[in-house]
């Protein structure tokens, strides 16, 4: 994978975290929409149920509608289609932002967030494909998206859409093997 990295990846996240990146857009699964579920852009009034599913989904990091209108929806670069919701009987179920960064070429998915009421339902591969589809949309031709090490649910759906790691740096190689291990061992459990 290491031969496969594209060059013009933007800095490497510093800490825990690992990026992914797709360098294709052209060839995306279509939108499949989980029974129950509908898809959506956001809409004004969103951002109570949107700052719960954050906050459940992210433990530790506690989000409101203030700091959600501060970091997001009061921003410049803040745009109602690039916000994606998935919601179940006229409630958030989850969210997922497709953010610019100020790379051309580039997309970035800022984060994807489930409610653990509705995680395994595929709410994050829908939310995470609909980001990548806006930013089709847009123009942009790559996208990359930066994840914990310990989200292993996600990692796996990453993969699943065509993402791959960065392994530029050898303390992100080491988080990878980490990540491979903890994969390998839960298929064969499972």
């Amino acid at each position: 994978m290491l031969d496969n990295v594209d060059p013009e990846l933007p800095p490497l996240p510093r800490g825990q975290q690992i990026r992914f990146y797709r360098a294709d857009l052209s060839d995306l699964p279509e939108l499949e929409v989980p029974p129950g579920y509908s898809f959506r852009c956001y809409r004004p009034g969103d951002e109570a149920d949107w700052a719960e599913v954050l906050t459940a989904s992210f433990p530790g990091d506690t989000w409101t509608v203030e700091k959600i209108e501060k970091e997001f929806t009061k921003t410049e670069k803040f745009r109602p289609e690039r916000i994606c919701i998935a919601e179940h009987e006229g409630k958030i179920a989850g969210v997922a932002a497709a953010w610019e960064q100020g790379e051309p070429e580039w997309g970035y998915v800022h984060w994807v967030g489930v409610h653990p009421e509705h995680q395994g339902k595929r709410l994050g591969r829908l939310l995470t494909l609909g980001t990548l589809h806006r930013f089709r949309v847009e123009g942009k031709r790559k996208v990359y998206l930066d994840t914990d090490e310990p989200r292993i649910p996600a990692i796996a759906t990453y993969l699943s859409l065509g993402f791959q790691p960065d392994l530029r740096l050898a303390t992100h190689r080491e988080m990878w093997e980490r990540v491979q291990a903890v994969m390998a061992e839960r298929r064969r459990s499972h």
